[in-house]
């Protein structure tokens, strides 16, 4: 007995034991310095690597729309190279796999671009006015590492100034987003461009409706509904399980994929303007 109570007591006394920090750090960079390109340039590095060889990945899947994709399609001028900038031999070891020959490195950059031409909500697009980014179409992750943390800086086209998605910025950074294991990243699409930014509360939560044609709509009106509409989900569900929305307006077509904190929806904003497209 003495002995079982000496360990309750040591082990209430211990201070919780804290996650160490990963022993490695990945970080991508996706720019769009020529949007009527259609191609996003796309830099992934990661630190604290060991072994002789890395296999990146390229999901065929995207979360909450239950197709096989065909994303490595649109991957073209793939490269790899060590920190001090060396390239490193690669092999297509499979559909979806870039296979490094990384000879014990520490650090990988690879770099390749992403053709982005269907504008869809379970695929990338970039045109003149705006990008959409659907991370699993342009981001790519180690085998086996997919619960890794994460950050990506957007550097927007010339002439854009705003990005809009559910991610979690770095504080004291104008632009990289952390995600805390790629699955988060995957479930957070991004808008790029000079999007109109309508903002409210429910429930204290905040919420913003985001997207390039909304300067016409009856703005006040919309919020309002969508506020209510979420309060009435939530009195259904119990809580309101995030800490802030986007409502993402990707361009006019129909359809849209729900996100853990965001959604990407596809309509014409012009159809507001009657009763019946309003209800729709």
């Amino acid at each position: 007995i003495a002995i079982i109570l000496f360990i309750i007591e040591t082990c209430a006394a211990a201070p919780p034991a804290l996650p160490a920090a990963p022993a490695t750090t990945m970080a991508f960079v996706v720019s769009m310095e020529q949007p009527s390109t259609h191609r996003f340039h796309v830099v992934l590095r990661c630190d604290g690597l060991e072994g002789e060889t890395q296999d990146f990945k390229m999901p065929v899947w995207s979360p909450g729309y239950y197709v096989i994709m065909d994303y490595p399609k649109n991957v073209l001028n793939f490269r790899a190279a060590d920190d001090a900038g060396r390239a490193l031999a690669w092999e297509k070891a499979s559909k979806n796999v870039w296979s490094v020959k990384s000879r014990g490195a520490a650090a990988v950059t690879v770099s390749y671009d992403v053709y982005a031409f269907r504008l869809f909500c379970a695929e990338s697009y970039l045109d003149d006015r705006q990008a959409f980014i659907h991370p699993p179409s342009v981001c790519m992750h180690l085998a086996w590492r997919i619960a890794h943390p994460v950050t990506v800086r957007v550097e927007p086209a010339p002439g854009w100034s705003t990005i809009s998605t559910g991610l979690e910025r770095v504080e004291g950074e104008p632009r990289p987003f952390f995600a805390p294991a790629f699955d988060v990243l995957y479930d957070s699409p991004i808008l790029v461009g000079n999007q109109r930014i309508l903002t409210f509360y429910a429930r204290g939560v905040p919420h913003e409706l985001v997207g390039a044609e909304l300067a016409a709509i009856d703005s006040a009106k919309v919020v309002s509904d969508l506020a209510r509409m979420v309060e009435s989900s939530a009195d259904l569900i119990g809580e309101i399980p995030y800490r802030r929305y986007v409502f993402m307006h990707i361009g006019r077509g129909g359809g849209g994929l729900e996100h853990a904190n965001s959604t990407a929806i596809a309509f014409d904003p012009a159809e507001l303007d009657s009763a019946a497209g309003y209800r729709d």
